[in-house]
């Protein structure tokens, strides 16, 4: 008998549909799967693998244009939100891309020639920058010097001026004395280098050459000027001047460029992606001479919607369904109710359920929004996070579109009412904030605000929290009929049930059961006879050394429980930092009355203390959001999950359209 869909769900019913068509029809009918957005391709194996080589040829095309796309993208300076209004069907999809292919190409030829001309002039501007930080360093030793002195090369002598790393400078004038003179030398701070002009006889020239090289130094090139350095910067400032106001220009023409042609380009992006999915799914089929096969799995509830897409759109075709054999491995659509379904995501970030398991997602969803909601608990920091998610969280993703993303934030809004309703019973907000202004609004459970009773309520939750888990483990065991973890299960509980009403009136003097006090102490013999059930366990899967190994079932499970006190821990902290803000926002606005009575001191107190219970605030929101998320997933992911969930099931993943109505792009 299947469990409730509330506490645990069943993955869709997927059956296996093989379609078969004539070659000419294997566009449309790739066509009508992606409008149906139903089918999970897998690789067909009863004909032969279709052409590989036209395949590949056609990826590569849109490889390559999707490349040139990043390469367009990559250039973009500043940030834009882009809205797709152009509608995309499947249908659509083949014309669209006639019409922006060409389109996007011209405009990445005249992008590249707009990015040739810039980086031309960038490396003129960045050698004649270089020019003048050499010339002015040489001015200065000696000012005497032509240009035409730097770089000449006669009948007889030559002169060169060269740039040498400051590490080099004993290596390079230790060799340099065999081949030329040092005409002159001045010294740069940053980076450190030293640029020389030297000279010598012409037959040496060959030499120089082989030297520089040799140390992996610069010999700066120089026009055949007879003026002097000072009079040549000048020029080169002049130079210097213009490349920039030339490069102003190109640079606002190719962000221009970029500017109004970004959205067709996105389009097409879109459109490419789409394509490629398209590929992946014939790259999956199988073909004879004039027919070719695609296979997949398709859950029960989109049968309808496949046909539909099929009748009305392939005239020649053929489809069958079957059910899943026991063999078989089909993916799993996760089937839960609506609110449910927004923390399918921390399930799948687990594991993914196999088809055939449980899929834990309500049980996950209660536990997660409560310990969530207990550990915030506070109204003001809970609406805060309501807002941070609604406003603000849109800007710090790349694609706020996603359905991951839509997902996720949707658990957060569950996570964080959870947090309100829990502000509410501890009667938090902002910590103390509404009883230093004079509101007393008292806590509904005002035992919620004893650090003991929360500890121990905590210690509660973790007890039936880590039994519902065990409880679903002893439950699968049966089912797979697994004697070793059985007994496991029952010496657990057969141990709980005595272990802790005996051990509670022994160290507490407190009476779980009514029951005389004399029978208390029986209570023991139930605890060995759930020992017994452990010892077996470990003894029949580790042999000898599971003699001693149960010890460690009972202390795993009182390790477990007790990690569930981290909810008191950091439901107090949240609580107890939010006031610790609030007293030291107080003690500075009294300290500013203090030193400063008056108006004055009031006004900077109120100021400084403003400050302070802003920031304070804020960072303690910001801790508040993630620990208690980290700590509600470890609780899930280490303390429940793990006893009888394990995961590694084939995410049901359809040929289904890419379309993404606003994109956000951003510089590299």
């Amino acid at each position: 008998m299947p469990a409730p869909p509330f506490l645990l769900s069943q993955p869709e019913p997927m059956l296996k549909a093989k379609i078969i068509t004539v070659k000419d029809e294997v566009s449309k009918v790739l066509t009508a799967l992606h409008a149906s957005q139903a089918i999970h391709v897998k690789e067909a194996k009863e004909l032969k693998p279709l052409e590989r080589e036209l395949i590949e040829r056609r990826r590569g095309e849109l490889e390559n244009l999707l490349r040139i796309i990043d390469r367009f993208l990559m250039n973009v300076g500043k940030e834009y939100t882009v809205e797709i209004e152009e509608k995309i069907e499947p249908y659509t999809i083949p014309e669209l891309l006639e019409k922006y292919e060409k389109p996007v190409m011209e405009i990445y030829a005249k992008m590249q020639t707009l990015a040739n001309k810039i980086s031309g002039v960038q490396q003129k501007l960045s050698e004649t920058e270089a020019k003048v930080k050499y010339l002015e360093a040489l001015s200065k030793v000696r000012p005497s010097l032509r240009i035409v002195d730097l770089d000449f090369k006669g009948k007889v002598i030559f002169s060169k001026t060269i740039v040498v790393p400051k590490e080099r400078e004993e290596d390079f004038e230790g060799k340099i004395k065999e081949v030329a003179d040092i005409v002159a030398k001045a010294e740069l701070a940053e980076p450190p280098e030293i640029v020389y002009v030297v000279a010598g006889l012409l037959r040496r020239f060959d030499l120089i050459i082989r030297l520089v090289r040799e140390l992996g130094l610069t010999i700066l090139p120089f026009e055949r000027e007879a003026m002097n350095i000072s009079d040549y910067v000048k020029k080169l400032r002049e130079k210097i001047a213009s490349l920039k106001n030339e490069l102003d220009k190109l640079s606002s023409e190719f962000a221009k460029l970029i500017e109004d042609n970004l959205k067709q380009v996105l389009i097409l992006k879109i459109l490419l992606e789409n394509e490629m999915l398209k590929l992946n799914v014939l790259e999956k089929a199988a073909g004879a001479k004039y027919v070719t096969l695609i296979e997949g799995w398709v859950p029960e509830s989109l049968r309808k919607k496949l046909l539909y897409e099929l009748h009305s759109n392939v005239r020649f075709f053929h489809v069958s369904f079957e059910k899943a054999k026991p063999e078989e491995n089909p993916p799993t659509k996760m089937k839960n109710l609506n609110i449910l379904k927004y923390f399918e995501p921390l399930v799948k970030f687990y594991g993914v359920p196999r088809y055939t398991e449980w899929d834990p997602t309500p049980l996950v969803a209660y536990s997660f929004s409560i310990f969530f909601g207990l550990m915030l608990g506070d109204v003001i920091y809970g609406i805060l996070m309501l807002l941070v998610v609604r406003y603000v969280l849109d800007k710090l993703v790349e694609n706020p579109e996603s359905e991951n993303y839509l997902t996720f934030k949707k658990m957060l809004y569950v996570s964080g009412f959870a947090s309100v309703i829990a502000g509410f019973l501890y009667g938090s907000y902002l910590g103390d904030t509404l009883k230093l202004l004079g509101i007393n609004i008292p806590p509904l459970v005002p035992q919620f605000t004893d650090p003991l009773s929360l500890i121990f309520l905590s210690m509660g939750i973790g007890l039936v929290h880590v039994n519902i888990a065990h409880f679903l483990g002893l439950i699968k065991a049966l089912r797979e009929r697994d004697k070793i973890t059985i007994a496991s299960k029952v010496g657990l509980f057969i141990t709980e049930i005595f272990g802790i009403p005996y051990v509670l009136f022994k160290m507490a003097n407190y009476k779980v059961l009514p029951i005389p006090d004399n029978l208390y102490n029986m209570l023991i013999y139930g605890v060995m006879v759930g020992i017994g059930f452990l010892v077996y366990s470990q003894v029949t899967s580790m042999k000898f050394f599971g003699i001693l190994m149960w010890i460690f079932d009972i202390t795993g499970l009182l390790g477990d429980i007790m990690s569930y006190t981290r909810i008191a821990g950091v439901a107090f902290a949240t609580i107890y930092l939010a006031s610790c803000f609030n007293l030291m926002t107080r003690m500075i606005i009294t300290g500013f009355q203090g030193v400063l009575p008056g108006i004055v001191g009031l006004a900077l107190g109120l100021l400084f203390g403003a400050v302070v219970f802003f920031l304070g605030h804020l960072l303690n929101l910001a801790l508040s959001i993630v620990g208690p998320f980290i700590h509600s997933l470890r609780l899930c992911f280490v303390e429940f999950l793990p006893k009888f969930y394990e995961g590694g099931g084939i995410e049901y993943s359809p040929l289904k359209l890419i379309l993404r109505r606003r994109i956000i792009v951003r510089p590299p």
